[in-house]
């Protein structure tokens, strides 16, 4: 017992402990970037929402009426439904901004 207690402590100079520490720093490299690709991915459905919002507002209120826009308008806010379920199927996530955030495509 004693000599695999003594063989699993830690060696200071041991090479593995260097290789460690340089994946570790790659990790850390890795997982910056990801969360940087899911901010932007998330301000960018965000923008999208907010300029479909005012899309149609400026249709709705100007150009055109609530009898014609309030169909079209069902139609497309009834896609984030299946939308939902897709994300959910594909990632097995819920489909909640932290879902968004740690799911892995």
């Amino acid at each position: 017992m004693e000599k695999v207690i003594s063989n699993s402590i830690a060696i200071p100079n041991d090479p593995r402990r260097k290789e460690l520490e340089k994946l570790e720093k790659q990790k850390a490299t890795i997982d910056k970037k990801a969360q940087q690709q899911v901010q932007t991915e998330l301000l960018g459905g965000l923008g999208f929402v907010v300029l479909q919002t005012l899309g149609f507002m400026r249709l709705t209120f100007w150009e055109l009426s609530w009898d014609v826009m309030e169909p079209i308008c069902f139609f497309v806010t009834s896609l984030s439904f299946p939308l939902a379920c897709g994300f959910f199927l594909r990632t097995s996530k819920e489909p909640t901004f932290e879902g968004f955030f740690v799911a892995s495509w």
